[in-house]
């Protein structure tokens, strides 16, 4: 019997990849929170399973929403690797309690991830509440406000 393979068992596969596209409805515009119209557009993301389609109201609104799908899929990681770094840092200075520069500099560094990576959403359905315009706005402001702390901060410690 030496030198003779079992046969490979065949399971069938759970959570196949589905190649065609759901669409998500809606009546907003996924990037800009217009109203869409009859004649809409749709941008189609891809996910572990399944790929949704969701609409637009322009093939402006498309360009943009498929350039921000394209940066989110490529960039989050950092977003999400500065922010654990921030975290880090503040949970550092907070142990030692001596260290409130340290402090400052993860809440500078947490409000730098908002605004350089604005992609904190991590299912593409969120955006039918609120648009990637608002969410990056959100984003934005969010990381000024962190980052004028921090200063305000380390000015008066």
């Amino acid at each position: 019997m030496k030198g003779t393979k079992r046969p490979a068992k065949k399971t069938p596969v759970k959570n196949a990849k589905n190649t065609t596209a759901e669409f998500a409805g809606g009546d907003k515009c996924v990037y800009c929170g217009k109203p869409v119209n009859g004649s809409q557009k749709t941008v189609a993301v891809a996910g572990r399973i399944t790929t949704k389609s969701f609409p637009l109201c322009s093939a402006d609104c498309k360009d943009s929403a498929e350039a921000y799908i394209a940066k989110d899929k490529k960039l989050k990681k950092y977003m999400y690797l500065m922010v654990l770094a921030a975290a880090a840092c503040i949970l550092v200075s907070a142990l030692l309690t001596n260290l409130g520069l340290l402090m400052y500099f993860g809440l500078a560094l947490a409000g730098l991830a908002f605004i350089l990576f604005p992609y904190p959403i991590s299912m593409f359905e969120t955006f039918q509440r609120r648009s990637i315009k608002a969410v990056t706005l959100i984003c934005r402001i969010l990381g000024t406000v962190l980052i004028i702390l921090a200063a305000v901060f380390a000015v008066y410690a």
